[in-house]
C-alpha cells in the first residue's frame, strides 16, 4: 500500500495498460468473485491486480453505475498491442460486463469500447433515453 502506481507501470511500447472497473452488490461479490476466478484464466491476458473499494449510492449520474451500495473491482490488465490481444480482451470484456449483470451489478463505461449496445442497455437501461 505504501508503493506509488508506477511500481505496476509498464513503459514497453508494445505493451499497454488496461483498467476495467466492475461494480457489484455486496449480496453479490462472493458469486462475482468466484466467477471471476474461473472467467479470467479462460483468456490469454496478464492480470496484474484487482482493487476492491467501497462505493456509495449514485444518485447523481443519469447513466448511474451504482444504483445502491456496491463494491467496485479495479481490474489491472497489462496487454500486448497487437490485433489478437485486443480480440481477446474484447471477449473477455464482454463476458465480464455479462457476469456482472447476472449479478445484478454494472460496469465503468468510460474506458474501453468492449460492450455490445445490448450489454450497454442490460447494465445501464436508462442509456436509450441517454442518448
Amino acid at each position: 500500500m505504501e508503493k506509488g502506481v508506477e511500481v505496476f507501470q509498464n513503459t514497453d511500447p508494445d505493451y499497454t495498460d488496461i483498467l476495467h472497473e466492475y461494480f457489484v452488490p455486496g449480496d453479490s461479490l462472493a458469486h462475482f468473485i468466484t466467477a471471476v476466478q474461473k472467467i479470467i484464466p479462460q483468456y490469454d491476458v496478464d492480470l496484474l491486480n484487482i482493487t476492491v473499494r467501497n462505493v456509495m449510492t449514485d444518485n447523481d449520474t443519469f447513466l448511474c453505475y451504482a444504483k445502491g451500495e456496491m463494491f467496485g473491482l479495479v481490474m489491472l490488465f497489462n496487454q500486448r498491442k497487437n490485433k489478437s490481444a485486443e480480440v481477446e480482451m474484447e471477449a473477455l470484456t464482454q463476458n465480464l460486463i455479462s457476469t456482472v449483470i447476472r449479478f445484478k451489478g454494472t460496469y465503468y463505461l468510460p474506458y474501453r469500447l468492449h460492450a455490445t449496445k445490448d450489454l450497454m442497455y442490460s447494465a445501464y437501461p436508462n442509456a436509450r433515453a441517454f442518448f
